[in-house]
């Protein structure tokens, strides 16, 4: 076994990943990274996106909902507003979700929060796209 570092991912509702991983791939608002133990430190804002850990060669699959991650040569502390494994995430909702945003685009006007709207696509979106990567 080769060496670790220990991966904590924090949400508003829980302690969503607790363990040590080979490595992390996320996406960062200015691109993707890889972590692996040693990482210099870092921190950085992230992007809505898939991210993959690795534990034991395995690949594990998650959607986080942007947020913040600081890294430590040992440590990892991931803080997203949402972070969902594919194989929990129902694909209707999300596609009926991202119908209603893309309703109120088509039908807003100026009291249209067009900010929210976008990050209600975005997270449609995306849910959609990682249902099809489901972790086994």
């Amino acid at each position: 076994m080769g060496k670790k570092i220990r991966l904590s991912i924090l949400t508003p509702a829980s302690q969503f990943y607790d363990e040590d991983v080979d490595y992390v791939l996320l996406r960062a608002t200015e691109g993707e990274i890889v972590i692996m133990p040693g990482h210099t430190a870092l921190t950085c804002a992230l992007d809505y996106g898939i991210m993959k850990i690795v534990v034991d060669g395995k690949e594990l699959k998650a959607t986080l909902m942007g947020g913040f991650v600081e890294v430590s040569p040992n440590k990892i502390t991931l803080l997203s507003d949402a972070a969902e494994w594919p194989e929990n995430i129902d694909v209707a909702r999300a596609k009926a979700s991202e119908e209603r945003a893309m309703r109120r685009i088509a039908t807003g006007g100026k009291e249209i929060d067009a900010d929210r709207v976008d990050r209600a696509v975005r997270r449609a979106k995306l849910r959609i796209q990682a249902s099809s990567h489901k972790n086994k």
